[in-house]
């Protein structure tokens, strides 16, 4: 009777258990939301614009956020625990997760902060702003998707160029954009503005720094995916076609190499007015020559020459200026000159000149046009009948003929005869000459009579006619057949012996040597 109780009691248990089980469960049952789309009831700016989470039935969502820093993207995979649904976010720029209340099946509250959307705001199915299909999408647009042509932001590199010096972008959340075009160290083109993107098209522009090519206003890119792009404008260095990518890490840059001597043989350098442009760096010597820091040229006054950054100069108005360059911690200075054209013609006069030998000799040059370069070379033909200065002062020495030539710095020229007239002797020996005792060593003499009177000109040889004085005949001779002085005798000691010539033609034209001192040692 008694185990008939405890079976009663614990099947009534059971079933009351059993019964309250059935009767109780969640008041908000787990719903569904695969295949539906959900509005922001809060900002309804119509289909096209409005935020809207679309749940795919395969676990997938994409969510488009309108916000005040333009439309942002969110997808990943979701899931539903209870009354929660979990946005799990892996592609978009904004919180890991996104996490969502269940009110019933046709509303969600946002229970995250969002860029556009605030914790409470609602979602609802009913929100669509027009007529929806089957699925409760909106039939006038279809469902979203991922933007296959994403925009990374960050600086993609263009590989086309492969090498530490690479250009690059540098693309901005804020719109803006840096674009560096560079092929060296020191940089390049600089180019800086605002972007704007529809579709796979990037355009850059609204340039805020260039100083290019007037004529380019844009630059344009074609959006391969996130982490590439492809230029289709022709920059500077960047061609069209041009690969750019984040996917990139350019080599390191080689050590630097500092310059240790800018040198050069020249001080001063100089270029006729209207000379063409010409290479300034065939002038100079760089060390060493792999230096990896970078010349630099300056002039003190560009008006009278100009030299650019790769060294090239030309000739501007007469004048004289300096140009400076540096590399590194090194500096060279050339002293310039940009002289004035040469003359097309030089007058020179007289045409023909004669001189007697105890007379000076003036010469005139005029140069045409009076405006050319006034600088002129003066020039005789030979220097042992007259010479002349840079005034055209002509001064004989000998009886003879010589040409006086006249030049200008472009090589313009004019020329002038002149004859030497009269008689002169002339004697030659060298002085201090040293020589050894009994060695018989000769010392040459040159002894002429020149003489020139109206067309007649001669040179006489009057070495054997000459009178020779010593002051130790005994230890020095004199051969008048071969003109030379000689060691004749030996000395006890070094001794310094002193030579000297007459000649006379034995009437009133006579002539004496000057005293040449010969030292004989023993």
């Amino acid at each position: 009777m008694k185990s008939r109780k405890i079976i009663s009691v614990f099947l009534i248990a059971l079933l009351t258990a059993l019964c309250l089980s059935a009767c109780s469960g969640d008041k908000t049952p787990t719903v569904d939301v695969g295949g539906k789309t959900y509005y922001n009831t809060v900002e309804l700016f119509g289909n096209e614009d409005h935020t809207r989470i679309w749940f795919g039935k395969d676990g997938s969502f994409v969510m488009d956020e309108n916000s005040a820093e333009g439309r942002k993207e969110y997808s990943g995979n979701w899931s539903v625990k209870e009354n929660v649904c979990t946005l799990n976010v892996t592609s978009g720029d904004g919180p890991s997760k996104i996490i969502l209340q269940i009110e019933d099946a046709d509303t969600l509250t946002l229970q995250t902060t969002l860029a556009g959307s605030k914790s409470g705001q609602k979602f609802s199915t009913s929100e669509t702003k027009g007529p929806t299909d089957e699925k409760g999408n909106p039939s006038s647009e279809p469902v979203p998707t991922a933007d296959p042509y994403k925009l990374g932001y960050g600086t993609y590199y263009n590989v086309s160029q492969n090498s530490v010096y690479t250009s690059y972008v540098e693309i901005n959340k804020d719109g803006t954009f840096s674009f560096l075009d560079r092929n060296a160290a020191s940089g390049g083109l600089e180019i800086q503005g605002t972007y704007k993107k529809d579709g796979n098209k990037l355009v850059l522009g609204d340039f805020t720094k260039y100083n290019g090519d007037p004529s380019l206003t844009e630059i344009n890119f074609t959006i391969i995916d996130e982490k590439n792009l492809e230029l289709n404008s022709t920059i500077q260095i960047s061609k069209k076609g041009n690969a750019f990518t984040t996917d990139y890490t350019p080599p390191s840059a080689p050590p630097a190499i500092p310059c240790t001597s800018l040198s050069s043989p020249y001080t001063y350098l100089y270029a006729v007015e209207g000379t063409g442009a010409w290479s300034i760096n065939d002038y100079f010597t760089v060390t060493p020559k792999n230096t990896t820091d970078k010349l630099v040229y300056q002039v003190d006054d560009e008006s009278i020459v100009t030299c650019d950054q790769n060294g090239n100069v030309k000739a501007g108005k007469a004048g004289e200026t300096k140009i400076r360059i540096t590399c590194g911690s090194q500096q060279l200075v050339f002293r310039w000159e940009t002289r004035k054209k040469g003359p097309e013609k030089i007058n020179l006069t007289p045409a023909s000149l004669t001189l007697q030998l105890n007379e000076t000799g003036k010469l005139t040059a005029k140069i045409v046009p009076e405006t050319a370069n006034p600088n002129l070379t003066w020039k005789s033909s030979n220097t042992a009948v007259a010479t002349v200065d840079g005034d055209g002062f002509v001064k004989p020495k000998l009886p003879g003929n010589t040409k006086i030539t006249v030049t200008g710095t472009n090589g313009v020229s004019s020329s002038c005869s002149v004859r030497v007239e009269g008689e002169k002797i002339v004697f030659n020996m060298q002085d201090k000459a040293t020589v050894k005792s009994g060695s018989g060593q000769k010392i040459p003499v040159e002894a002429y009579h020149y003489v020139c009177w109206g067309d007649y000109y001669n040179k006489y040889d009057i070495r054997p006619e000459v009178d020779f004085h010593c002051s130790d005949t005994s230890v020095l001779g004199y051969d008048s057949s071969s003109g030379n002085v000689y060691v004749k005798g030996s000395v006890s000691s070094t001794k310094d012996v002193t030579v000297y010539f007459t000649w006379s033609d034995g009437s009133s034209l006579s002539a004496t040597s000057p005293t040449y001192t010969v030292r004989v040692e023993k």
